[in-house]
């Protein structure tokens, strides 16, 4: 890892809905998260989004037995726990958390009782890898205020199904929330989904749902539902008018850094600060009259969606133009 103190700041070259989301809650920590990748637990990060993670791979790596390698169902999820197993390594929540190793190698195995393998209409679009983990990363209309290049907008998500031949974008979310009417209701502006939804579309797949499959790690058990989503053609176009403003004002607090430093990415002192019942992660440095001071309490990583599109690293310069 480079050392806090000495990592100049980058601009990504791909964003994804997490980076777009990070602007739009405080731009400050945008910047600190994603242009100087300043992380407190390293790597591993929070035990939210590291059981996600692990469940994720052991799902990806069971689609991959069993539709393109041919492997039977039982061969299918042995390969998905080995995988789960060896993603999550030596990795310990803090204690009394419940996103254990073990609880999630029993929401794995549950979620197969729930729909299994051989039974369960939702299926890969083909049985090739593409599908299983897709992701995609599309140009868009605004240049990067250093390389010149098309920004792109980029993820990836659990799977292009189908079911009974409607074609769904398929995510898994691991949640300590109970499931009730607003757990459904929130997805229907998401904008993760939309942006699902309009890559896709440039992909040449049109009509195309969002099925989002819940696993609910809850104090006593695991609970599994369902819920659909779909996007009409106006609110894609409201959606990507949005985007394309918020990556305006991210280069326009870019250029401005030049001139301004850090303080050219605002803070929003607001319920960003304190959010999921914890206080943000950049709260010290927020807090404090020499943020710098605070930069040693840091790890440095910088993470990108698909892990092929590394940004330069480059300071920014005062005849940087926004395009």
């Amino acid at each position: 890892m480079t050392a806090p103190d000495f990592a100049p700041p980058i601009f990504p070259e791909l964003l994804d809905s997490t980076m777009i989301q990070s602007f739009r809650e405080c731009p400050q920590q945008f910047f600190l998260a994603h242009c100087r990748g300043l992380r407190t637990d390293g790597e591993g990060g929070s035990p939210d989004l590291h059981f996600g993670g692990c469940f994720a791979r052991a799902m990806e790596v069971t689609r991959l037995a069993y539709f393109t390698h041919g492997r039977n169902a039982n061969e299918a999820l042995a390969e998905g726990i080995i995988a789960l197993t060896r993603s999550w390594g030596t990795y310990e929540p803090r204690e009394g958390h419940r996103k254990t190793y073990e609880r999630c190698v029993d929401a794995f195995a549950g979620y197969f009782e729930q729909w299994p393998l051989e039974a369960d209409p939702l299926i890969p679009i083909r049985y090739h890898a593409d599908t299983i983990e897709y992701s995609f990363a599309h140009p868009l209309p605004i240049l990067h205020p250093v390389s010149g290049a098309p920004l792109l907008y980029g993820g990836r998500f659990d799977m292009l199904g189908t079911i009974n031949d409607e074609v769904y974008i398929v995510d898994e979310k691991t949640t300590s929330m109970g499931f009730g009417t607003s757990w459904a209701e929130q997805w229907q502006l998401r904008n993760q989904f939309l942006g699902y939804t309009w890559a896709v579309r440039r992909d040449g797949v049109p009509r195309a749902k969002v099925l989002v499959r819940g696993v609910g790690i809850h104090p006593t058990n695991t609970a599994y539902t369902q819920a659909l989503a779909s996007y009409p053609e106006h609110l894609l176009d409201r959606w990507i008018r949005a985007l394309l403003n918020t990556v305006q004002q991210m280069c326009k607090c870019w250029k401005l850094m030049a001139d301004e430093g850090p303080e050219a990415w605002p803070r929003v002192f607001g319920s960003p600060c304190y959010a999921y019942n914890r206080q943000c992660a950049y709260a010290p440095m927020c807090l404090a009259r020499e943020p710098e001071d605070y930069a040693s309490m840091y790890v440095v990583h910088h993470w990108s969606p698909i892990p092929a599109v590394v940004p330069p690293s480059v300071e920014p310069q005062p005849t940087q133009a926004v395009q």
